[in-house]
C-alpha cells in the first residue's frame, strides 16, 4: 500500500492462492466475485501501482473488514487514524447483505442460526458485539487515533458531521473540497426499515448497547 517495495516471493504465492480460490468459490455464501473478477483484482495488485507519490499527502484505504485487525493496525502504524462507520443496528440487522455476519459471527462468539427467520436477532447481537469492540479499542487508544462515525447522523447534517471528521484527521481542506463532500452524504431509502419487521426476539442486553451509543427506537 505504500508502494514501497515489489511483492516477495512468498507474498505473490499467497495472493496466487488466493486468486485460485476466489474465482473457484467467490467470496461468500453466494458465490459473489467468482471468475474473472478476482483475475481483474490480482492484475491490478500487480501492474497497475501508482508509481509516483509525490503529490499525495496521506494514503488509506476503504475496507469494511479492517475493524477485524484495528488494534494490529494501530501497534504497526503510530500515526493511524481510523475512521469506524456505524449504522443504525436494527437497520442493520435487516439488511439483505449480511456477508459480514455470515463471515464473521462465529469470530465473536455469535452462532449462525439454522432458520433464516432468527438470522436479524443474531446479526443484530453480532453488530453489537463487532462495534462494541472498537468503542473498547477507543477507549484504550485514544479517541484522536479512532473515529466513531455515526453514518445516519452523516446523513441527516452532513455539514456537522464532516466538519468534525475533518478536525479529527487534523487536515486543511478548501472550501470548495468541504462542500463537495458535505453534498455526497444522503439519507439511504431502506432508512427505519426495521419498524417493518418484529424485534422482539432481540435481547435486552442487545438493545442496551444501542442506546449507550445515543441511538432510539421510535
Amino acid at each position: 500500500m505504500t508502494n514501497k517495495k515489489f511483492y516477495s516471493g512468498n507474498e505473490l504465492l499467497f495472493l496466487a492462492n488466493a486468486l485460485k480460490g476466489m474465482a473457484k468459490y467467490g467470496h461468500n455464501k453466494e458465490g459473489d466475485g467468482k471468475g474473472k473478477w478476482a483475475l481483474e483484482r490480482f492484475n491490478h495488485l500487480l501492474f497497475k501501482r501508482v508509481s509516483d507519490l509525490s503529490s499525495y499527502s496521506a494514503w488509506g484505504w476503504k475496507e469494511p473488514n479492517s475493524h477485524l485487525v484495528l488494534d494490529n493496525l494501530t501497534s504497526y502504524f503510530k500515526d493511524l487514524k481510523y475512521i469506524h462507520t456505524i449504522r443504525y443496528g436494527l437497520d442493520m440487522a435487516f439488511s439483505p447483505n449480511q456477508q459480514q455476519f455470515f463471515n464473521w459471527a462465529k469470530l465473536y462468539g455469535v452462532d449462525i442460526p439454522e432458520r433464516m427467520e432468527d438470522v436479524p436477532a443474531a446479526s443484530f447481537s453480532y453488530w453489537v458485539k463487532a462495534n462494541n469492540r472498537v468503542v473498547e479499542l477507543q477507549r484504550k487508544i485514544g479517541s484522536d487515533k479512532i473515529y466513531l462515525l455515526n453514518f445516519d447522523e452523516l446523513c441527516i447534517n452532513p455539514e456537522q458531521e464532516i466538519i468534525k471528521l475533518v478536525e479529527f484527521l487534523n487536515i486543511d481542506v478548501q472550501r470548495n473540497e468541504l462542500e463537495s463532500a458535505i453534498s455526497i452524504p444522503k439519507v439511504p431509502k431502506t432508512k427505519d426499515r426495521y419498524k417493518e419487521n418484529e424485534i422482539s426476539k432481540f435481547k435486552k442486553e442487545d438493545l442496551d448497547f444501542l442506546f449507550s451509543l445515543g441511538y432510539e427506537i421510535e
